[in-house]
């Protein structure tokens, strides 16, 4: 199956290292590509594990997954970025 985050590469190789904890996104482009693939894809604990460490205790796991199953993903267009550097990962997925 290929990507949500519209890369055209498969899931498998590209946000899905990412959902599994395989890998750690390098770079906001691809935090930003694998959160919007997490949406799609309803994988609300990544969703709570990228997001802010201040604003996780107020995560609402029920109301997160109600707006990711009851929104429709037609695909991610990034116009542009800037600096392309990596990003240091402060937020380890739960194991």
């Amino acid at each position: 199956m290929t990507c949500p985050c519209s890369s055209k590469k498969p899931y498998e190789i590209c946000c899905g290292i990412f959902h599994s904890g395989e890998a750690v996104a390098p770079n906001a482009e691809a935090l930003m590509r694998s959160r919007y693939s997490a949406f799609a894809k309803s994988e609300i604990d990544y969703l709570k594990a990228t997001t802010w460490p201040p604003y996780q205790k107020h995560f609402d796991e029920a109301a997160y997954l109600a707006r990711a199953q009851n929104s429709i993903w037609l695909g991610l267009e990034i116009f542009n970025t800037e600096d392309g550097k990596k990003t240091t990962p402060k937020v380890a997925l739960p194991s």
